[in-house]
């Protein structure tokens, strides 16, 4: 049903109350002490104190191709042998009922986010600022642009007596991540990228690509919740018994991984518990000897079990937060820059070739392809007052939808620009609408969505107001309650070409890449054009970091430049803690999931 929306002044006093709109955690989508781990020197085998600097995301991997990275460092603070004072620490959090499906070989992303805490990667990502450093592989190398080898740490265990690891274990967990009836989000990439892992020997395997395919190091990492969570061959072989087809369930007990903390139980909808592994694991003793996820959906009650103390950490909207916080909670953000709200053009199927340099649009008379429009748009929007007022002032200005200081390929231009190309000034905004071709006779028409995103609370709200900006400078919308089964069917139809919706996520750049302004799929349809797809593709073709930053940056400058979406802001991943429970906890928060390094959660004593 459509809702033709008229412009009021009356948006403007819902922008002045809206300290009570409330910023939460991104489900889907993010990732100790946080200090850096130290840097092995290739020449001598000695670790030296990484830089104070801040370096881009992935910085240690562009190492020379032979030379071991950097170690993770345990924490000594969390080794402590005396438990804190509460032997099971809980996390509410609103976890959608994906999490029945298997952590492997099926389901949606949160069912990955929900078994993170027992399962490890191939590669880490430091807490502090996001880049990778070795897991289950002591190091890495690229060989050429159509190998990776990696070389697999010794001696590491599987829970509850399922084996050793090797380099079995990496082959199974990519088979079960791609065979034929696999649901798993990156199915597609890992089996288009991959001709064959080669077993080298029990502690060696050498990745064979098909292509250079840069994403698919950032995949088998801890970047990506639903990349290469390494399980148990073994354990897998005997759950089956000789059943090919055999999937796994939460119901039952879950496959052996090798992370410090180890399956307990689950019931459904209501909790999954973890417990500490009963041996010395090879990087750290978790502080707290137990971990559950409490799956609370509504944002009051988990508030209310926070401040029963029935939880110790909660996933609340910005207005409850303040509450929480005047009754001696603490709010924790994440270190890096990942969580992010913005507005996507839907305007852009390609056909003729998707990705190349000819291609062509589906809808070439669509009115969101001219850049003057997409300029007006972002033009019309006072977004410091929607910071102000909507984000209690949290919000990190977006002077790029996708890269930032801390990502490979940013440019400190896009700042600087960033007045002229994006700040607000409605009279330019009129101007540009003017310009291509739309006056108050014939005035531009567009369709947005009255939705609500997991990164935040209230998103609906934050649309109201953003209609009512573009209602200022002549714009008509069409407001529909959004229908996401409903959007989604019409999008993959191609029905979806003159609309515009509300987007909150925490992912990685080539995510964001590939699901927002690249033609990744042939229902894609956010903005995108054959010069962006080509400069994309380039990008995903260079293994070589310091080579693939150079290119980051020119794709960048060709989002920036054709402003490819309405940008909004960068936000801060925060949990709310009991303090008296919680002592730190320091986490990446641009990881998709948002919530990781949970075994590093430091207690009180």
């Amino acid at each position: 049903m459509r809702v033709r929306t008229k412009h009021s002044t009356w948006y403007l006093v819902v922008l002045a109350a809206l300290g009570a709109a409330l910023l939460s955690f991104a489900a889907c989508g993010g990732d100790d002490d946080g200090a850096a781990a130290p840097v092995a020197d290739p020449a001598t085998g000695q670790t030296t104190a990484p830089a104070a600097a801040d370096t881009p995301i992935a910085a240690v991997v562009a190492a020379p191709e032979s030379a071991p990275v950097a170690e993770p460092t345990k924490a000594p603070e969390t080794m402590a042998m005396t438990d804190p004072k509460v032997k099971r620490l809980v996390f509410g959090t609103n976890m959608p009922q994906e999490t029945t499906s298997p952590p492997l070989g099926g389901g949606g992303i949160a069912g990955f986010i929900s078994m993170r805490p027992m399962y490890e990667f191939l590669v880490d990502i430091t807490a502090d600022k996001g880049q990778f450093v070795p897991m289950l592989a002591t190091e890495w190398s690229i060989e050429g642009d159509d190998k990776i080898r990696y070389k697999l740490r010794e001696g590491v265990l599987f829970h509850k007596d399922k084996g050793e690891f090797t380099a079995q274990d990496v082959v199974h967990t990519w088979e079960q991540v791609t065979r034929e009836d696999a649901e798993h989000g990156n199915t597609t990439l890992f089996r288009s990228s991959t001709d064959h892992i080669e077993i080298v020997n029990d502690h060696e395997v050498l990745w064979h690509l098909t292509s250079p395919e840069a994403e698919l190091f950032w995949i088998i990492s801890q970047m990506s919740a639903g990349g290469l969570e390494i399980q148990s061959k073994d354990h897998f072989d005997e759950m089956a018994g000789g059943d090919p087809n055999f999937r796994p369930s939460y119901e039952g007990e879950a496959v052996a991984g090798t992370g410090p903390y180890q399956f307990q139980s689950r019931s459904q909808a209501q909790n999954i518990r973890f417990e500490r592994v009963p041996y010395e694991h090879w990087q750290i003793r978790t502080d707290f000897p137990e971990f559950e996820w409490r799956i609370i959906n509504e944002n009051s009650t988990r508030l209310a079990a926070l401040l029963a103390k029935e939880i110790h950490i909660a996933t609340l909207p910005e207005d409850l937060k303040e509450q929480a916080a005047s009754e001696g909670m603490r709010n924790i953000a994440g270190k890096v820059k990942g969580l992010r709200t913005f507005m996507s053009f839907n305007c852009c199927y390609m056909v003729d070739g998707n990705r190349a340099a000819d291609a062509a649009y589906l809808y070439p008379d669509s009115r969101l392809l001219d850049p003057r429009v997409r300029k007006a748009f972002n033009k019309a929007v006072n977004k410091q007052a929607l910071n102000d007022n909507f984000f209690n002032g949290k919000g990190f200005p977006m002077y790029h939808t996708h890269l930032n200081e801390n990502t490979l390929g940013w440019d400190p231009s896009w700042e600087t620009r960033y007045a002229d190309e994006y700040g607000y000034d409605p009279a330019a905004a009129r101007q540009l609408l003017r310009e291509a071709g739309y006056t108050e006779n014939n005035p531009f028409e567009v369709t947005t969505y009255s939705e609500e995103v997991s990164a935040y609370s209230g998103g609906a709200d934050l649309v109201d107001i953003i209609v009512g900006y573009w209602a200022d400078v002549g714009v008509k919308v069409t407001l529909e309650q959004y229908d996401p089964t409903r959007f989604r069917s019409a999008e993959r139809g191609f029905e979806v070409y003159n609309d515009i919706d509300l987007v909150g996520t925490s992912s990685y750049p080539f995510v964001a890449q590939r699901i927002y302004n690249w033609a990744y799929r042939a229902t894609s349809n956010n903005f995108t054009s054959p010069e962006i797809n080509v400069l994309g593709t380039t990008v995903r073709g260079i293994l070589d970091l310091e080579e693939q930053a150079k290119a980051w940056r020119v794709w960048g400058e060709a989002i920036y430049s054709s402003h490819a979406n309405l940008n909004l802001f960068w936000l801060p991943a925060e949990a709310t803690v009991n303090p008296d429970v919680v002592e730190d906890w320091v986490f990446s928060s641009n990881v998709t999931g948002t919530w990781t390094h949970i075994p590093y959660i430091k207690g009180v004593r």
